[in-house]
């Protein structure tokens, strides 16, 4: 029996600081960055607060030589992809875990003109600038 499944994440947030770009001894490009989501929650009493969640972005490959140079800390944008959960141990034996979203699309909101990687998405409205990855 065949079992069905669906790893899928759309983000939309805040990048806390200018992404990092570097690349693996091969010589692909690898950026990463945190992008906070804001929600409103509410208290027993009644009174609301933001509350905000981090997640850890990962852009691999020409996606992330395109990004790299035009996102900055600041900007909300749109990110889709899946979720990658890894860990590893360090030299001294500690053990660490993370949870990444790999990202296979990046939309960049606020921008004044719009540049589109995917013939589809041509009809985006003009307050929004698809990034060719």
């Amino acid at each position: 029996m065949q079992k069905t499944s669906l790893n899928k994440v759309i983000l939309i947030g805040d990048l806390e600081r200018d992404p990092e770009n570097r690349y693996t001894p091969t010589g692909i490009a690898v950026l990463r960055f945190n992008l906070a989501t804001h929600e409103e929650r509410r208290k027993q009493d009644g009174e609301t607060y933001d509350w905000t969640e981090w997640h850890k972005i990962v852009v691999f490959g020409e996606l992330a030589e395109t990004v790299g140079p035009t996102l900055k800390r600041g900007q909300t944008v749109h990110v889709g992809g899946h979720i990658r959960s890894r860990s590893w141990d360090t030299k001294d034996g500690i053990r660490h875990s993370v949870t990444e979203i790999i990202a296979e699309d990046v939309i960049l909101f606020g921008k004044s003109s719009s540049t589109t990687a995917n013939p589809e998405s041509e009809g985006e409205s003009a307050d929004q600038e698809e990034l060719p990855f």
